[in-house]
């Protein structure tokens, strides 16, 4: 059974209000089209490379009516990670490894470590921006705080 990981609070992430205000949506609505995106690539990109997709099968599966240049350009702003030819889920691994691991450890180790292998350098680059937001978070809190 295909789970998708999402943490409580996610309507608070300072990423997905960046993300609403980009392409003029309401945040429960945004959190409700990246988790149906999210679901999509599970179901057909399980390793969240979505290389082979479009910025049209992109729109299409985050279920957005507006100019898929202006998604695709929003989503590579932290949610899709683009490598030399790949575009890759932002921390992929780190979301989905639980059911990645249960089912591929036994059934399928070298796709298993395929997977691990696309997201180890994902994994440095999950850390930076992970200190960057944090940063700009107790960055705008001491704002508040100073007011």
């Amino acid at each position: 059974m295909l789970w998708i990981k999402c943490y409580s609070g996610i309507e608070d992430n300072p990423k997905v209000r960046r993300l609403a205000e980009e392409l003029g949506l309401d945040i429960d609505c945004t959190c409700g089209k990246l988790l149906r995106f999210w679901r999509k690539v599970a179901e057909q990109c399980e390793d969240g490379d979505i290389s082979s997709w479009s910025q049209q099968d992109i729109a299409f599966f985050f279920n957005y009516s507006g100019d898929e240049k202006i998604l695709f350009r929003a989503l590579s702003n932290g949610w899709i990670d683009i490598r030399d030819d790949q575009k890759l889920i932002h921390n992929y691994w780190e979301h989905n490894q639980a059911y990645l691991k249960i089912k591929y450890r036994s059934r399928n180790p070298d796709k298993l470590k395929e997977i691990e292998r696309i997201y180890s350098d994902q994994s440095r680059d999950m850390l930076r921006d992970t200190l960057r937001d944090t940063q700009r978070t107790m960055s705008r809190d001491v704002q508040r705080l100073d007011r």
